[in-house]
């Protein structure tokens, strides 16, 4: 863990340089952030003159969201994963006596947390593979959950 943030290191020291770009561009963009297109051409602008590599992300989700939407794009984002969150966590909590159901959310929950960590040091939601996948996970587990309750309903 420790090597993580080792700034010795060239691919982390190229993170850190990219995560301080972008918490600079927050800086200079608090409410709405750059835009997410071109960002490249804004981290020229604030790299250091010794960072070599150009990147058009920030190599973590939450200083890219900063960064790219400011901090109404931010709070929104964050907003959207906590009700993801509280909402699969109910499913699971209520699903209890149907197993399948219990278990893909479950799973889900677990998948969707584990994506969330991983963008520490990573723009995983700006992979639309990635992307697809994790809403396509959340809203089966949300439309597994709905039909259940239709089914209950009619009994």
């Amino acid at each position: 863990m420790l090597s993580f943030f080792d700034p010795h290191l060239p691919q982390n020291f190229t993170r850190l340089a990219l995560w301080r770009a972008g918490w600079e561009m927050f800086k200079d963009h608090p409410l709405f952030g750059v835009g997410d297109i071109g960002l490249d051409k804004y981290y020229l602008k604030y790299k250091r003159p010794y960072d070599k590599e150009i990147h058009g992300h920030l190599h973590n989700n939450y200083f890219h969201f900063l960064a790219t939407l400011g901090l109404f794009g931010f709070l929104a984002l964050g907003y959207l994963f906590i009700i993801i969150i509280i909402r699969i966590f109910k499913i699971y909590k209520s699903s209890k006596g149907t197993i399948f159901i219990a278990s893909y959310s479950l799973g889900a929950l677990a998948s969707f947390v584990s994506i969330l960590i991983a963008g520490l040091s990573e723009v995983n939601f700006w992979d639309h593979e990635i992307a697809t996948l994790i809403y396509f996970t959340v809203g089966l587990s949300i439309a597994l959950s709905i039909r259940r309750n239709e089914e209950v309903k009619k009994e």
